[in-house]
C-alpha cells in the first residue's frame, strides 16, 4: 500500500523558529546587545539595547515566539517596519532596522510617558494642553497620511509625551498602506474598541478620516476624563458609536470653550464625509480656538516650533530707511506693546518664584516620572522612570459634596421656597423643601420650572444624584456649570432629564465635572401631603433629601 502524502502546513501558520534566548547581555543580529526590558504586551517585548556598531541606545521590539508562527501576525509585525521606516517626522518614532531571528524591529529609544499613564494620574488635561496635544498628533498624522499610511490605532497608549513636552506617535503595528486591503477583508477588528472609528467597527475600508475620528476620541477623553462611549464589553463599546452620537464636551466639562467642543464634535461625526478630511484642517481648527480671549498659536504649543516668516516680513534692516520709517509710523502701538511685554515678564518671574515655594506642590501637581517606548496592546505597558512634569492638569478635581443650595425661580419672583431650602439636604427624611401650590401641573403654565442650584465645593466629578420626594408624576432636568444667575435660555442643554417620575429616584451623571449642579424641576407632580381639600391645589413639589456622590 502507498504511504499517505506528507501533510502541508495550514496556510495561516509557519514553521516554528528555533528559540533564541532573550536576556540581558545577549547580542541579536551580531549587533544589538540587550540591556534591560522596558515593557511587555500581548504581542511583543520591548528591550533597551545598545547598537554596538553606532554606539547608541535603541529600543528593540521582539515578537513573542508563539506569534512568530502566525502568518497574519507576522505580516502585520513586518508591515510596521515597512510603513514606519518611510516616515521621518519629529512626532513619529523612527524605525532603524529589522531582523528575522528573532522577529524584531529596532526603533528610536524615546524617553517619555504615555498619554495613558498621564491621564491615569491626572484624569483631565487643561484646555490649552489638550489643544497642543491635538495639534501635534495632527502634525504626525498629516505626515503619515501624505505618505499613504493610515495608523488605525490612535489611542493614549500609543502617544508619548517627551520630557521636552514634544508629542510622539508610536506603534504602527497595524498601520496599513492606503493601497493595501489584505488585512481588512478578514473581518477582524484591528485597534482598540474604545477608539475605533465607525467604519472600522463595520469592517469598511478605512482612510485618513478614520485616524481623525480616533484623535477625536483621544481629545474627548483628555478633556473630560472619560471616553464618549462606554459599555460592559469591548464589542458593545465599539457598536455604541454606530447607533448613538457622542455627548457634547461641554455637557461633561462646562468650562471648555464652545469652539473646542465644536472641533471635537466634528471629529466624532459618524459619517466620514461630515468630519475633517485632512489632519492639516484639524490643526488649523484647533489653532483657532480662543482661550480667555487669546488665540492658540504655534507659540503656545507644548513644543514651540520655529515660526516661518514670509520674506517680505523678514527683510527689515536696522540701517535701512524703510526700517526707520516703519518705526516712526508704528510707534503709536510699539510703546504700549513694550509695556505689556514688561508686565508679562514680571508675571512669569512671579510664577517662577511661586513654583519654588512650599505651596506650589499643592497648586501645581506633577504628572510624575518618565517612561520609555510605549508597549501597550502590541508592545506592552509604559515603564516608570525618573523625569519630571510634562503637562499641567486643570484645576484640581474634588469629591462632590453639598457646600450650599440656593432655590431659584428666574421666570417668577426670583426664588421659591428659599426659607426651607436647607431642609433639602439636612439628612432628615421627615423635613423637606417645597414649592408653592399650583392649580395645574407644569407650574400652571406660568413658568418652565423652578430649581435648586447646588454648590459642589469645587470642581467636582459627579457619579450619582439621589432625590427623595413625596410626589408622583414629577419631572426634572440637570444642568452643569458655574453660574445660573441668568434665564434658562443661557444654560445650554441639560446633561440628563427624567419625566413622569414617582417617589425617590437615583440619576447617573457618569463622571460629569462641574462646580455647580442645577436641579431644574419642570413638573411638580402631585404631592402626598394633601393638607388642602381642593385637589387642584396639590401640584406642589416636596423634596425631602438630595444627595450627591
Amino acid at each position: 500500500p502507498q504511504s499517505p502524502p506528507p501533510q502541508s502546513l495550514p496556510p495561516q501558520s509557519l514553521p516554528p523558529q528555533s528559540p533564541i534566548r532573550i536576556a540581558a547581555g545577549v547580542r541579536l543580529a551580531d549587533r544589538y546587545e540587550l540591556v534591560s526590558p522596558i515593557a511587555s504586551g500581548g504581542m511583543a517585548q520591548v528591550w533597551r539595547a545598545t547598537d554596538t556598531i553606532l554606539g547608541r541606545s535603541v529600543a528593540v521590539k521582539i515578537l513573542h515566539p508563539h506569534l512568530a508562527t502566525d502568518r497574519a501576525f507576522l505580516t502585520r509585525f513586518r508591515r510596521e517596519a515597512v510603513a514606519a521606516a518611510r516616515l521621518s517626522h519629529p512626532s513619529i518614532v523612527a524605525i532603524y532596522d529589522t531582523m528575522t531571528q528573532p522577529e524584531a524591529i529596532v526603533m528610536e529609544l524615546v524617553s517619555g510617558r504615555t498619554l495613558r499613564a498621564i491621564l491615569d494620574d491626572v484624569s483631565v488635561l487643561s484646555p490649552a494642553d489638550g489643544i497642543d496635544l491635538g495639534i501635534q498628533i495632527a502634525d504626525a498624522l498629516g505626515e503619515a497620511h501624505r505618505g499613504g499610511i493610515v495608523h488605525r490605532d490612535i489611542k493614549p497608549s500609543n502617544i508619548l509625551i517627551c520630557p521636552d513636552r514634544r508629542v510622539m506617535v508610536t506603534d504602527f503595528g497595524i498601520a496599513k498602506a492606503g493601497e493595501d486591503t489584505d488585512l481588512t477583508v478578514t473581518g477582524t477588528l484591528l485597534g482598540t474598541a474604545k477608539y475605533l472609528s465607525p467604519e472600522q467597527v463595520r469592517g469598511d475600508p478605512v482612510d485618513p478620516r478614520s485616524d481623525l475620528y480616533s484623535l477625536g476620541i483621544v481629545l474627548f477623553e483628555a478633556l473630560t476624563g472619560r471616553a464618549p462611549f462606554r459599555a460592559d464589553t469591548d464589542a458593545a463599546t465599539a457598536l455604541a458609536r454606530l447607533r448613538h452620537d457622542p455627548p457634547r464636551l461641554r455637557h461633561l466639562n462646562p468650562e471648555l470653550p464652545q469652539s473646542l467642543d465644536n472641533v471635537v464634535q466634528r471629529l466624532l461625526e459618524r459619517n466620514p464625509d461630515d468630519r475633517f478630511h485632512r489632519a492639516l484642517d484639524v490643526r488649523a481648527a484647533l489653532s483657532g480656538v480662543q482661550l480667555d480671549h487669546t488665540t492658540v498659536t504655534d507659540e503656545t504649543l507644548l513644543v514651540a516650533e520655529p515660526i516661518y516668516l514670509p520674506p517680505d516680513l523678514d527683510q527689515f534692516d536696522e540701517d535701512d530707511d524703510d526700517f526707520e520709517s516703519f518705526i516712526r509710523s508704528e510707534r503709536g502701538w510699539i510703546l504700549p506693546a513694550f509695556l505689556v511685554l514688561l508686565v508679562a515678564i514680571g508675571l512669569v518671574v512671579a510664577g517662577l518664584l511661586l513654583s519654588r515655594s512650599p505651596i506650589a506642590g499643592t497648586v501645581l501637581p506633577s504628572l510624575g516620572s518618565r517612561s520609555e517606548n510605549s508597549a501597550d496592546d502590541g508592545t506592552g505597558a509604559d515603564v516608570v522612570g525618573t523625569d519630571t512634569t510634562l503637562l499641567t492638569p486643570i484645576i484640581e478635581i474634588v469629591e462632590p459634596s453639598i457646600a450650599g443650595v440656593v432655590a431659584i425661580d428666574p421666570e417668577g419672583d426670583g426664588e421659591e421656597g428659599s426659607d426651607t431650602v436647607g431642609l433639602a439636604y439636612d439628612g432628615k427624611n421627615e423635613t423637606f423643601w417645597r414649592t408653592d401650590r399650583y392649580k395645574r401641573e407644569g407650574f400652571a403654565g406660568l413658568k418652565s420650572g423652578v430649581g435648586l442650584v447646588i454648590d459642589l465645593g469645587g470642581n467636582a466629578r459627579l457619579q450619582e444624584v439621589e432625590i427623595d420626594t413625596r410626589n408622583d408624576g414629577w419631572s426634572v432636568s440637570f444642568y452643569l456649570g458655574a453660574d445660573f444667575s441668568g434665564q434658562p435660555a443661557t444654560w445650554g442643554e441639560p446633561i440628563l432629564s427624567g419625566e413622569g417620575l414617582s417617589g425617590n429616584q437615583t440619576f447617573d451623571l457618569d463622571g460629569a465635572t462641574a462646580t455647580q449642579l442645577l436641579v431644574w424641576f419642570t413638573k411638580p407632580g402631585l404631592s402626598a401631603d394633601g393638607t388642602d381639600d381642593d385637589e387642584d391645589l396639590d401640584h406642589r413639589l416636596e423634596v425631602t433629601e438630595i444627595r450627591v456622590s
